[in-house]
Parts: structure tokens; C-alpha cells; sequence
């Protein structure tokens, strides 16, 4: 049972919880949407959703102002189609190659999944590209593997991912995402972080990284 406030019709609601399951797991769920039959109270209702592990450590984007998003992309103008977003824990949603995503602020926290085993690439060529909107700072943490698979990222291969010049330019980026992955694709991290005169931090826990122009 989850209290919920009174709503009246129409209006946009929206409910976040967690819920603990018997093996000790935390699971995130979210509720939203406008509804014609108002909220009464002293009634009961029943949903349905899906649950998310919140252990899982998405590529997430914080900012403590309003900041816009977008990934662009370079020679075939597309992003891998299981590339997903998610803002202040909404549904997640594709992500489309020059879509403007608001995040930041009192709109949450932007996070990132994908199930692509090119990473954010589509070709050894066709690049994406990430840029932000405006002078706000923005904090990048989580695995980087999870855009390769966020279910199974401890274990996913990533012999194929690229993710070249995601971050080039990104002026306002204050850290970096973990970058674990041993075995990657030619020219995986080249110019990644190029002209990210403000990045505090790069954490690659691995030392033997297996790749031709890994990263300049």
C-alpha cells in the first residue's frame, strides 16, 4: 500500500517509490500520467508497473540548474535504436539523434541505457557526439558499459564498442564516467574528452587496455 495525496481529474500525476525484495534488492518504480478520473480520498486503486533494479549504475547526469542535452552524430545521422533516457526517473524513452532533453534542476537527473554492442557508435566512421545546452556545469557518473548492455554490463562484451568523441567539447563537464572495459574496438576512446577544459577526473580501472588509438 502506497499513500497517495488527492488528484483532481486531468491533472499530471506522477509517483516515485522503492520497493526492498525478501533477497535484500532495491527496486524503483515509477507512476505517471494525466487521467481523467480524479484522485479521491479515502479510496483505494490499484496499478500496474514495472521494477528497476537501482543498483545499476546507469550513465547519469547531474546538474544543479536547468541544462539541455542532445547526442548528434556525424556521416549516417543516426544513434543505435536501444539507446533509452530517462529525466527525474520518468519511463524510459528512445533516444533520437538531435533530440533536445531538458534535465537539471527541479527537472532531475538525466540517465542513459542502451543495449548496443558498437557502444554509441554505428560504424567505425559514424561517431555520436554529445553537447550541452548552456554555461551549467554538469556531473557525468556511472559504468560506461551500460550503454552496451545495462542489464548484464559486468560481463557484456564490449570488443565492439566505440564511443569516440562523445564527450569532445563538452566545456561544462565536470567528471567522467568509469571507463572499465579491457577489450574494446580500434579507436574506442579517441578524443573522448578532447576540449573538456573543466574535467575534474577520468577513472579507467583498467591498465591493459586492449585497442589500437584507445585514447588520445
Amino acid at each position: 500500500l502506497v499513500a497517495i495525496p488527492p488528484m483532481p481529474a486531468g491533472s499530471n500525476k506522477r509517483l516515485s517509490f522503492w520497493v526492498k525484495s525478501d533477497s535484500g534488492k532495491y527496486y524503483e518504480g515509477t507512476l505517471s500520467g494525466n487521467s481523467e478520473k480524479a484522485i479521491k480520498a479515502g479510496k483505494y486503486y490499484t496499478a500496474s508497473l514495472s521494477l528497476t533494479e537501482t543498483d545499476i549504475p546507469y550513465l547519469t547526469f547531474t546538474a544543479q540548474g536547468e541544462q539541455t542535452f542532445k547526442m548528434n552524430t556525424e556521416l549516417d545521422y543516426t544513434l543505435p535504436e536501444s539507446l533509452e533516457y530517462s529525466v527525474g526517473g520518468s519511463a524510459w524513452a528512445q533516444l533520437n539523434a538531435g533530440a533536445s532533453i531538458t534535465f537539471g534542476g527541479e527537472n532531475g537527473n538525466l540517465r542513459l541505457r542502451g543495449k548496443s554492442s558498437t557502444g554509441t557508435a554505428t560504424s567505425a566512421e559514424a561517431y555520436s557526439k554529445i553537447v550541452f545546452g548552456n554555461n551549467t556545469p554538469v556531473a557525468c557518473t556511472g559504468d560506461i558499459r551500460t550503454l552496451v548492455d545495462w542489464e548484464n554490463y559486468n560481463t557484456v562484451s564490449t570488443s565492439d564498442a566505440r564511443f569516440c568523441c562523445l564527450f569532445k567539447g563538452c566545456s561544462v563537464l565536470t567528471t567522467a564516467p568509469a571507463l572499465p572495459a579491457t577489450s574494446l574496438a580500434d579507436l574506442c576512446y579517441t578524443y573522448m574528452f578532447s576540449g573538456c577544459t573543466n574535467l575534474n577526473n577520468i577513472t579507467m580501472l583498467a591498465t591493459n587496455i586492449s585497442a589500437d588509438y584507445c585514447l588520445d
